[in-house]
């Protein structure tokens, strides 16, 4: 509405926008009803201040244009972002819609219904800021239903109460609101096709859920849309504020949808927005629209979306819905100029040619080559110029034959219209004077019958006058009487309508004392009532604020008390954690070095004994071989002697020394014995220390280890018998094992108990080992085969002495290994028993803390029980007391309530006495007056007939003159030439006089008559008036019969009004 101009305001240096509406170029009634829509839309957006609202800046009217100074945005219509199929993503979706959403949250809540809400009326700026604009229809109340060409809105984006003329209120902008958010989320509208059947799908129809067709976005936002969509108001969000919650709740996920989508508001189908094929589409509650309304509003949509369209298809849809409306012979006219406008288009060009300058080269080659390309050039361009000459001449021609044409025609149209207008003139004077004729006729019958109407009324009036004198004076008479009647009435009345006003004014006078007295003292107690109240409200709020004081002050003990406890409790726990972990470690190290203790006691105790038993088997043993060799000495030399004493000594020699005892095979006998000593040396460390020797895995069990003696000794004879020697050696008793140490650590004790039991057996063995240096080399003298013999006894029982040794030491060390075994075993037991009970105090310190813990959490929990227990019981004692207050404050303005009511009755009952009082009195005037009422009547009908026949003669005497300046008008414009320039300057008069119809009429004619300017102030008055389908034709028009300049102001003024 109106047009938009790029201004500045130069008080304040800002750049503003300037709507504008021309009063003077419209019709005086439309120009009422455009300039209040027009101040309407300063009022409504003026009133609101918000970011999101095109701000008003001023408002005014001067030299008959209307104007509206606001706020300029820079940026683009929504519009222009949903025809580029520009998509958005759902964050923006969002923001774009709850800034709209807050914008007309905050319109409603001033009182301001916007009603028009479409992506054109959305602005975006180029920070990205959202604008609403347009208030231009908002709050119009009346006659927007049956105006034809008033436009309220765009239908789809119309709420359904719009399309039926139903009163509507902020949900409705909710309505067209949700159709934008879903062509956010889908990138199409909820409701397409004609005018006629987008009425039908928001009436009847539900859209296909948004999830359906865009599968990005979440169902819960179907749930929202679909409520925006309701058809019935009261379904909708009741604010644009709820609409916006709710896009944001369900756009983040959030499941709390209830606070603002209640079932009882949710569409019956919400879960499938989209009808089934099986089932018809769902119709909405009744209207009070009825079917023709409907179909009237419908057409009149329908043609309202297809009138500025270039498809004839749309115009074909619009004559098969609607063959008998009252828009079909625009449509078919409309066809017709797009059927013929889509025929091809020649337009008439002139090509001028400036024939190029060319310089020949020299005669070479290449300058030949440039000449002959030079000559090709120019006689091409000599075809071109003929041609074009020849086309020249040619649109020329038909230029002119179309002129010509043209101008017959335009001869000929005036030849015809002067004829008509000389026939009509014809006409128009025969008519006149049968009419003049007819009129002197019925003047003159009028003036008879009018002569004999006056003298019948006049003997009429006569005999009226002298019936109306006598009744007269009858009435006289009786009003003498009744006046006398009346006056004496009347004193009576009046004095005692005296006394009882005295009286009453007695009785009201004490009313008043007594209600006076009761106001006082009433107001008395309620003052005291009040103090009371305020007194008590205030002991009340001290002692609620001191007990909130206690309260908080209690709450915090108990919460210090509790933390305190609990990091009592912690602290203690984690002490007697640390006491028993402590506890337990001391226990370890002591256990841990008292059997250290004992082992290196034990070991150096083991180690002594065994060494001092060994010393004194070795001595034993060191004894019984001297004394078992000195037996043998004896033994051999008691039974060489007899021997020697029998064999000859041969003669010449002299006889030989019988032989020592071969100093082998003692060091023999002493170093097995030596041996031995080392490994009952060597097996007692073992035993002292816990070890064995290291050999592949893990132990391997010390075995005894003999030497071999090396006996050098003759060989034996084979018949030599084996002698059993006299002493065995003594067996060696079993020794019991020590028990194996608690760990498989090795204590510093047992190491050195280890060295000492090594040191001891060392020496043992030092002292023991034979001297190799006193070993004398066999002797080599000759030996009689008796004292071989006797020297091979020895070996052999040496020989089953050792063996019987090493069979004994073999299983001296099984028994050993066995017991080592045992104790090896007997030591992984105790190991993991203690393992085993370290683990058991470890689980029960454990199970110790964790109850700990559960019961401080429960003690915890049981005092935050008993707390909320107390707070909820001061709560209900609080709120039945404030309930009680309540209740008494009710039952005392309920009293007050009833002795008003009292007071209020018995003041009516005063007033009806006085109403009954008043009521006689003016009865009696009534009657009084009557009779002088009738008389004036009487007198004022004969005038109004008086005036009534004046009226006729004045009413014809106009109608008559009109008819005469009817004449003269028809006369000057068939005096006028039919030339278009002349009738637009004649229509140009018309206008500077003030005539606007005769103008427009004259304007009509000279845009007929092919004058192009005529045909645009056609347009732009057509514009003005906001009868778009008009102006669009004389536009084309224009266009049509005008040059460049006017087909570019014609755009200009289109740019305008979509601005508009």
């Amino acid at each position: 509405m109106g047009i938009v101009y790029d201004g500045f305001d130069p008080m304040i240096e800002r750049r503003v926008a300037i709507k504008t509406i021309a009063k003077d170029t419209m019709d005086p009634d439309e120009a009422v009803e455009l300039l209040g829509r027009f101040k309407r839309e300063a009022q409504a957006a003026g009133r609101l201040s918000h970011p999101g609202i095109v701000s008003i800046y001023d408002y005014g009217e001067e030299l008959g244009l209307a104007f509206i100074a606001m706020e300029y945005i820079k940026g683009k219509e929504l519009r222009k972002f949903f025809e580029s199929d520009q998509r958005f993503d759902l964050a923006q979706t969002v923001r774009i819609m709850c800034d709209v959403l807050d914008a007309l949250d905050h319109a409603h809540r001033n009182g301001v219904v916007h009603r028009d809400i479409k992506p054109a009326n959305i602005m975006i700026t180029d920070e990205g800021r959202v604008k609403v604009a347009d208030f231009g229809v908002a709050r119009i109340e009346s006659s927007m239903m049956t105006q034809v060409g008033t436009r309220i809105g765009t239908p789809a984006y119309m709420s359904p109460e719009q399309h039926q003329g139903l009163p509507v209120d902020g949900r409705s902008d909710v309505f067209s609101a949700g159709v934008m958010a879903y062509q956010f989320l889908t990138g199409e509208r909820p409701f397409t096709g004609g005018g006629y059947t987008i009425i039908q799908q928001i009436l009847k129809q539900d859209p296909i859920p948004p999830s359906e067709i865009n599968f990005s976005i979440p169902r819960t936002l179907d749930l929202v849309v679909g409520k925006a969509l309701a058809k019935r108001a009261e379904d909708r969000f009741d604010t644009a504020g709820a609409f916006a919650e709710a896009l944001r709740k369900a756009a983040t996920g959030e499941q709390a949808l209830d606070l603002v989508l209640d079932a009882k508001a949710l569409p019956a189908d919400i879960g499938n927005l989209a009808p089934t094929p099986a089932e018809a589409p769902r119709k909405t509650t009744d209207t009070s629209a009825t079917a023709s309304d409907i179909s009237l509003q419908a057409e009149l949509e329908f043609w309202r979306e297809i009138k500025d369209s270039s498809e004839l298809s749309d115009f074909d849809a619009f004559l098969q819905a609607f063959p008998a409306s009252r828009f079909a012979a625009l449509a078919r006219r409309r066809m017709t100029r797009l059927q013929a406008e889509a025929q091809p288009f020649q337009p008439e060009t002139t090509v001028v040619h400036q024939p190029s300058k060319i310089r020949i080269a020299p005669n070479t080659e290449s300058g030949n080559r440039l000449r002959r390309e030079a000559e090709e050039r120019a006689n091409a361009e000599a075809d071109q110029l003929r041609k074009q000459q020849q086309e020249r001449k040619r649109l020329e021609a038909e230029a002119k034959a179309n002129k010509e044409a043209e101008e017959r025609a335009r001869q000929e149209a005036a030849e015809r219209a002067r004829a008509e207008a000389e026939a009509a003139a014809r006409r128009e004077a025969e008519e006149k004077a049968r009419l003049a004729e007819q009129e002197r006729a019925r003047k003159e019958a009028e003036a008879q019958a009018r002569r004999q109407a006056d003298e019948q009324k006049r003997r009429e009036a006569e005999e009226k006058a002298r019936r109306e004198l006598e009744e007269r004076r009858r009435r006289e008479a009786e009003a003498q009487a009744k006046r006398e009647a009346d006056e004496r009435a009347q004193q009576e009345a009046e004095a005692k309508a005296r006394r009882e006003t005295e009286e009453k004014k007695q009785r009201e006078e004490q009313e008043r004392q007594r209600l006076d007295t009761e106001q006082r003292a009433r107001q008395e107690a309620e003052a005291k009532a009040k103090r009371e109240a305020e007194q008590r409200e205030r002991r009340e709020t001290e002692e609620h604020a001191r007990r909130d004081a206690e309260e908080r002050a209690r709450r915090e003990a108990e919460a210090k008390a509790k933390r305190e406890a609990e990091q009592r409790a912690a602290q203690e726990a984690e002490a007697k954690t640390k006491r028993e972990a402590e506890e337990r470690a001391s226990t370890e190290a002591r256990t841990r070095k008292e059997a250290d203790e004992r082992a290196r006691k034990e070991a150096e105790d083991n180690a002594r004994r065994i060494a001092e038993e060994a010393r004194a088997r070795k001595h034993e043993q060191a004894r019984a071989k001297r004394e078992a060799g000195e037996r043998k000495q004896r033994d051999e030399a008691e039974r060489e002697r007899p021997q020697k004493e029998a064999t000859p000594k041969p003669s010449g020699t002299t006889a030989e020394r019988p032989e020592a005892p071969s100093p082998i095979a003692a060091p023999a006998t002493e170093r097995s014995d030596s041996a031995r000593n080392d490994h009952d040396a060597t097996v007692a460390m073992d035993l002292a220390t816990g070890l064995t020797s290291p050999v592949g895995g893990l132990t391997r069990p010390v075995r005894a280890s003999v030497t071999e003696p090396v006996a050098e000794t003759v060989a034996e004879p084979a018949t030599t018998p084996r002698v059993q020697p006299a002493v065995a050696p003594e067996r060696p008793a079993a020794r019991e094992p020590l028990p194996a140490p608690a760990s498989r650590k090795i204590p510093l004790a047992a190491m050195i108990g280890a060295a000492l039991a090594v040191a001891i057996g060392g020496g043992v063995w030092l002292a023991s080992a034979p001297d190799t240096t006193t070993s004398t080399s066999p002797q080599t003298t000759t030996q009689a085969p008796g004292a071989r013999e006797t020297e091979a006894q020895p070996d052999t029982e040496q020989q089953l002495t050792k063996q019987r040794q090493a069979e004994e030491a073999q299983r001296q060390q099984a028994e050993l290994d066995k017991q080592k075994q045992a104790d090896l075993e007997q030591q992984k037991q105790a190991e993991a028993a203690n393992q085993a009970r370290a683990e058991t105090e470890r689980k029960k310190t454990v199970e110790q803390a964790k109850q700990r813990q559960t019961d401080a959490e429960k003690k915890k929990q049981e005092l935050e029980r008993q707390r909320l227990a107390e707070a909820e019981k001061k709560k209900q004692e609080l709120e039945k007391q404030r309930q009680a207050e309540l209740e008494k404050k009710r039952q005392d303005q309920e009293r007050q309530r009833q002795a008003e009511l009292e007071r209020q009755r018995q003041a009516e009952l005063e007033r009806q006495r006085q109403a009954e009082a008043e009521r006689q009195r003016a009865e009696a005037e009534r009657q009084r007056q009557a009779e002088a009422e009738r008389q004036r009547q009487a007198e004022a009908e004969r005038q109004r007939q008086e005036k009534q026949r004046q009226s006729e003669l004045q009413k014809q005497k106009q109608q008559e003159a009109e008819k005469q300046a009817d004449a003269e008008r028809q006369k000057r414009e068939q005096q006028a030439q039919v030339s278009g320039p002349e009738r637009y300057k004649l229509a140009r008069a018309l206008m500077a006089e003030g005539k606007t119809r005769e103008g427009i009429r004259a304007l009509t004619q000279a845009a007929r008559a092919g004058n192009a300017q005529a045909a645009l102030e056609l347009g732009d008055y057509y514009i003005n008036n906001r009868d778009v389908i008009e102006a669009t034709r004389w536009y084309n028009e224009a266009a049509r019969l005008g040059g460049p300049e006017v087909k570019a102001i014609i755009e200009r003024r289109r740019e305008a009004l979509k601005r508009g």
